[in-house]
């Protein structure tokens, strides 16, 4: 194995016998590999990748190659979407994505991903042809054939219903667990409004508005716009405890796809690299345009944003570049690409998605020019940083440098930290740490959007 193997995104499949000795080397250095499956047989190895290791964006396909090595073929070079991308979600850590799954007689494959609003599972035959989706208008996690391909157990949610456990077979589609019904019965949650809207391009995208369950007609309300990490995160038909329980307090929320995301094909998720902070914050502003446009009950006199991630990053930007929004909550965020290149598990392979270049070195300066760290002079809005001291792909120190930034500019500012959670907080933290969370965003937004 290369000894700076770390430094590359290419990945390749070994085997070594049970017995040991030297591992064989069958693929040639020359595609990004995420998953690996063997055939029924033995005869062949699926696996999930692409072969464009230095490109940006780009689709992970389904590939299979003979199980000793050889010719590799890619069976969803048309299909457009990159497989094993899920629809986001705080109410659930990971479901195992199964990866690729092969029929019991290893003539076709299934596979998990997300097309707009949902995650749906796919089959593909290994002599070609279309793609073919077998349950699709559901956001599913993960799921398992039976053994001879006549059931299907997967689980799946919707945007009020966090995942159960379903299976399809000769009879149809439906759900045998039911570990949520006695909590639903007593919530009263907001089911939340698709509509679209056209960004400068003329491209239609998608977004989500979700009124207060207590809503009444000529009332206007506070609203809060959430933005997804990634950027290629994806906001459809799951369930954020994190939406429901702002809207109980009282407040519209807003969600949307901008450029970036994925779910929609490799150019409308490739368009923002080496343009972070443009096409995607024109299509949020966009978004909250049309969004106050339709719905008059929005009070745009008090509008908040939060975003976690690269959509902290995104919060971060937006108050830096527009004073339209009252309050901000900003987790796990980026405000300084400069030093996020050297702290972060993943900052030394990014330099190209921010400048547009992979020499970080000769382009410092646009990595500043995207940092909202260059333009901290120009924020007025008051804006809550929460960050976990054990993030590693968004170090402590990007929220540190945020919040003395801000402190020093006047902004009212705080920086709640975190001690033994990582990136996941929002996720997987630890409960009191996840409700102690919840708790500092309403208090802000409390604070100065009531």
């Amino acid at each position: 194995m290369d000894e700076d193997a770390d430094l590359s995104r290419v990945r390749d499949i070994f085997t070594i016998s049970s017995k040991g000795g030297e591992p064989q080397k069958l693929t040639e250095g020359k595609h990004v590999i995420t998953d690996l499956s063997w055939s029924p047989d033995g005869g062949l190895l699926a696996f999930i990748g692409h072969d464009k290791p230095k490109g940006l964006a780009i689709n992970l396909d389904l590939w299979v190659m003979p199980s000793g090595g050889g010719e590799m073929r890619n069976l969803t070079e048309g299909f457009d979407r990159s497989l094993g991308m899920g629809v986001g979600s705080d109410l659930r850590v990971a479901t195992p994505n199964p990866g690729a799954v092969w029929s019991h007689d290893g003539d076709s494959i299934y596979f998990l991903t997300a097309s707009i609003p949902h995650a749906n599972i796919y089959k593909v035959d290994l002599d070609g042809g279309a793609v073919e989706e077998v349950i699709g208008g559901r956001t599913i996690d993960g799921f398992s054939l039976s053994g001879d391909d006549s059931v299907i157990a997967f689980n799946a949610m919707d945007a009020t219903h966090p995942a159960e456990l379903w299976i399809k077979d000769r009879e149809g589609e439906r759900r045998v667990t039911h570990f949520n019904d006695r909590l639903l019965r007593r919530l009263k949650l907001s089911t939340p409004e698709h509509f679209t809207f056209r960004n400068s391009l003329g491209e239609e995208i998608d977004g989500w508005i979700m009124r207060p369950p207590d809503y009444r007609e000529g009332e206007r309300y506070p609203a809060v716009l959430e933005i997804h990490g990634g950027p290629r995160g994806v906001y459809g038909d799951a369930i954020y405890h994190e939406f429901h329980l702002l809207t109980a307090e009282g407040y519209v929320v807003l969600y949307t796809n901008p450029r970036g995301s994925a779910g929609y094909g490799e150019d409308y998720a490739r368009t923002v690299m080496g343009h972070y902070g443009e096409c995607d914050y024109e299509d949020l502003m966009a978004f909250m345009d049309e969004a106050l446009r339709r719905f008059s009950f929005i009070d745009e006199s008090r509008l908040g944003v939060t975003g976690g991630s690269y959509g902290g990053y995104m919060t971060n930007w937006i108050v830096s570049h527009t004073d339209r929004f009252r309050a901000a909550v900003t987790f796990r965020s980026i405000c300084n690409w400069v030093s996020k290149f050297g702290c972060s598990d993943i900052g030394y392979m990014q330099p190209e998605s921010i400048a547009g270049d992979p020499d970080y070195f000769e382009h410092m300066e646009k990595h500043l020019a995207k940092s909202p760290l260059r333009y901290a002079k120009n924020v007025k809005t008051p804006t809550l940083i929460i960050h976990s001291e054990n993030d590693l792909r968004c170090p402590m120190e990007q929220a540190e440098q945020w919040f003395v930034a801000l402190k020093l500019q006047g902004v009212p500012t705080e920086l709640v930290r975190f001690p033994d959670e990582n990136h996941e907080l929002s996720r997987s933290g630890k409960p009191k740490h996840r409700e102690e969370r919840l708790r500092h965003m309403l208090r802000w937004f409390e604070r100065w959007l009531k």
